[in-house]
This record gives structure tokens, C-alpha cells and sequence, in this order.
């Protein structure tokens, strides 16, 4: 008889006891991947104006799944308004999903920080501004996409370029969206190596 695949988001239970079964997970992520943040690592200088912007070609991946950052700049600081932007694209696992990232505020160039981990975007969409010298970029934060549905921390051990203890990695998770699962390690331009039960 074959049994079928072990599937840790079905509820199997182990024989009568009804006990959850947890298995190690062990996610790597090479230096590279877990670079440190940037601001137009996605796409750099859109355009806008008095009207709606949409954009939908020109995107770069990010190095892996992470979350996403839009800076606003502008010759005339009084055209910035507190618009929200809006981005498309795919988590991980190929699935479309959005995220309204933070308004901007009114009158002063900076960044606002979503908190879904994006594989790749596809659509950028910036409501009206107040003139046409202000810009966009669309860059990555250091939130590392978890491929898992997770209650809460399940860290068993972490490292950091193969040997030194990660200490002070800061968790988001979700049991409803694989999106919304990440993991931001306590230094940047480090292989990261960790193991959780899933």
C-alpha cells in the first residue's frame, strides 16, 4: 500500500493520540539574497503628474521574495501628497497579490515600507500627485519571504554564514497568507541559514 504525501497544512494527526506532527524545515538564503535593502532595486524614477500613474513594464525582481518600498522625491516638495501607492505582483509561490503601501506625507520626500514579501512585481498604480516633478522609486526592504503558513516563531536554530548563531531575527506570520510570512535577520550581506518545524 502506498500512503500519501505528508501535506503539514492538512492536520494530520499521528495513529488515535490526535497529536500535530511537526517536521524540520531548513531555509538557506545566500548573501546576496539577503543583501541589504534598496530604495530602486525594483524600478527607479517613475514619473508623475496631476493625474493617476500606471505602470506596468520595467520591473526587476527582487533578489528573492521580500517585501517591497516605494521614495517619493520632487523638485517642488509641495506637490508630494499622501497618496498610497498600490503594487501587483506574485509572492513565492506564483500567486497574484497586492499591497497598498503606506501614504506618503503630505509636502516631504522619504520612504514608506510594505510588509508582503513579493517574489516580482508586475504592476505599480500611483494616484494623482500635485504637479509633474515628482518621482517614484520602488525598491526592497530586508523582510526574506518564508515559503510557510506559520502560527508563530518555530525557530529551532539560525546561522548566519554557515557557523556564527543568528540572534535577534524578527518574525511576521500569518496562518491565512504565505505572503504575509517573513523573516528579517539581524545583518545584511550574510549567507542565512534556518531551521523551523513546520
Amino acid at each position: 500500500m502506498v500512503l500519501p504525501a505528508y501535506n503539514p497544512e492538512m492536520g494530520q494527526t499521528i495513529g488515535l493520540e490526535l497529536v500535530d506532527r511537526g517536521f524540520i524545515a531548513h531555509l538557506a538564503w545566500s548573501a546576496a539574497q539577503n543583501c541589504a535593502a534598496d530604495t530602486d532595486g525594483v524600478i527607479k524614477a517613475i514619473k508623475c503628474s496631476d493625474e493617476a500613474t500606471l505602470v506596468e513594464t520595467g520591473f526587476s525582481a527582487p533578489p528573492c521574495a521580500r517585501n517591497l518600498t516605494a521614495t517619493v522625491a520632487a523638485t517642488t516638495a509641495a506637490e508630494i501628497l499622501a497618496v498610497k501607492v498600490k503594487i501587483t505582483g506574485l509572492n513565492m509561490r506564483g500567486e497574484e497579490i497586492t499591497e497598498e503601501l503606506p501614504a506618503f506625507t503630505v509636502g516631504t520626500a522619504g520612504s514608506v515600507t510594505g510588509s508582503k514579501a513579493f517574489a516580482s512585481v508586475t504592476k505599480v498604480e500611483i494616484p494623482a500627485m500635485g504637479g509633474d516633478t515628482v518621482t517614484v522609486d520602488i525598491g526592497y526592504g530586508v523582510k526574506l519571504g518564508v515559503p510557510f503558513k506559520l502560527p508563530h516563531d518555530t525557530t529551532i536554530k539560525a546561522y548566519n554564514s554557515g557557523t556564527t548563531a543568528e540572534s535577534g531575527g524578527t518574525w511576521a506570520v500569518s496562518t491565512t497568507a504565505y505572503e504575509d510570512n517573513t523573516y528579517q535577520a539581524s545583518a545584511t550581506a550574510k549567507s542565512l541559514d534556518l531551521y523551523i518545524i513546520v
